[in-house]
């Protein structure tokens, strides 16, 4: 079984090539036993391997305390092995393999973890690469260089800074990719989360950038805060039911969204699928480029600004609270049959907008109203659910293929329960006699 020698693509050239020449030329020892290490150990430490006498691997504890340095070579971990880093130094990462454990509660490090490793950060100051179903728990400390999660890892932060101090610098300071899954609980991600290739990532932590989510990845926002936004491209899922973000974009992909906060816009292109029961949208959804937006609560908008804009697809609205106005344009078809609309309708374009209920009827007041560009009327009726719409203002643009229906279904009939079960018994001795 060849031994791994120390690795990484995303180190700079000259440093990969400095850190291949030391590991390559280096000698090994090897910590069959527990130890620990406050002296320099020149070459690659080997902890939990077999040595050349070809005895059998063990599991040792080994404690990497101050004054403790690994010299021109890395520290890689076997079978089981654990490595209790809490102060001096590594020239290379410490590797670990085969459910090795890391426990790193001070000092400068660098960790890559492979085969269901775990890391464990503490406190001390360095970079962390999970691979192949391993495990990295973040509780302090600062992660300068990046954090990355890859093929079926996990990493759960409950504390410390992931990324540099400068935020707004543009760079991925945690990445995960190919079905791995990141727990943001805690602590505070300095500039761009990055999910691609069906990742997960569970949000209730800070980050005062932006999420960015591409290729089939799962975003849920439970609390926390997004200050930038949420850029997800490329069937994404995403589900908020708490938290405050600045503004999501989304591009073919679905939301589900039950609480929580977008402070900004709602943002859809591409074949969307949204569902909004509940939460608020600041300034309102703008959705284009096709699918369906189903709205049964929340809130779009308010009395003087912002609500619902739609260019292309299908929108039906059951409940909810539209702030200021409904725009219908493009080729959609808006559906309203209950929620409380703003003062006014728009339809443009090649837009449809049906309103459903009872007692609707629409009074044309001027055929040439805003310079003759529209046709305004005036609503009356209720929706389906009961909301009153009298006074709204509905404008429809002239010479255009836009249009609006209203469609009034019978209301449900108040069936008295004694009587309706005396008709029900009667109806049954008939059948019976008949028989």
């Amino acid at each position: 079984m060849p031994r791994f020698i120390f690795r990484h693509a995303s180190l700079p050239v000259a440093l990969l090539l400095l850190a291949l020449t030391q590991t390559a030329n280096a000698q090994d020892t090897y910590f069959p036993n527990d130890a620990t290490i406050n002296y320099t150990v020149t070459g690659n430490a080997i902890v939990g391997y077999p040595d050349a006498s070809g005895q059998p691997p063990t599991s040792p504890t080994i404690d990497l305390v101050s004054g403790g340095i690994i010299y021109g070579g890395a520290l890689e971990t076997y079978n089981h092995s654990t490595v209790n880093f809490s102060g001096g130094n590594t020239s290379a990462y410490i590797v670990s393999f085969g459910n090795s454990t890391i426990n790193v509660d001070g000092g400068n490090y660098g960790v890559d973890s492979y085969n269901n490793s775990i890391v464990n950060i503490f406190d001390g100051t360095g970079s962390i690469y999970t691979h192949n179903s391993s495990t990295a728990n973040i509780g302090g400390g600062n992660v300068v260089g990046v954090l990355r999660a890859s093929d079926n890892s996990t990493v759960t932060i409950n504390g410390g800074i992931i990324g540099t101090t400068a935020v707004g610098n543009g760079f991925f300071d945690l990445i995960a990719s190919d079905n791995s899954t990141v727990n943001l609980n805690g602590g505070n991600i300095s500039n761009i989360l990055f999910a691609e290739k069906n990742s997960t990532i569970n949000m209730s932590g800070s980050i005062p950038n932006k999420l960015v989510a591409y290729n089939g990845c799962t975003v849920n926002v439970s609390g926390g805060i997004i200050a930038g936004h949420i850029d997800a491209h490329g069937g994404n899922r995403i589900a908020i039911s708490g938290g405050s973000i600045g503004f999501l974009s989304l591009v073919s992909s679905t939301l589900t969204m039950s609480g929580g906060s977008i402070n900004d816009e709602l943002v859809t292109n591409g074949y969307c699928t949204i569902n909004v029961s509940g939460g608020s949208i600041g300034t309102g959804l703008f959705a284009d480029g096709g699918g369906t937006v189903t709205i049964s609560g929340g809130n779009f908008g308010n009395d003087n600004f912002g609500g619902l804009y739609a260019g292309n697809g299908t929108l039906n609205l059951i409940g909810g609270n539209v702030g200021y106005e409904i725009d219908v344009a493009g080729n959609i078809t808006v559906n309203v049959s209950g929620g409380s609309i703003g003062s006014v309708l728009y339809v443009r374009s090649s837009g449809t907008l049906n309103l459903l209920g009872t007692g609707l009827r629409a009074t044309l007041i001027d055929p040439q109203a805003s310079f003759g560009y529209y046709s305004q009327y005036t609503l009356f009726g209720a929706f389906s659910d009961g909301t009153s719409i009298k006074g709204k203002i509905l404008y429809l643009e002239n010479n255009s293929n836009a249009h609006f229906t209203l469609k009034n279904v019978p209301k449900p009939r108040n069936v008295n329960p004694i009587i309706g079960r005396a008709n029900r018994e009667q109806f049954a001795r008939q059948r019976t006699r008949r028989v």
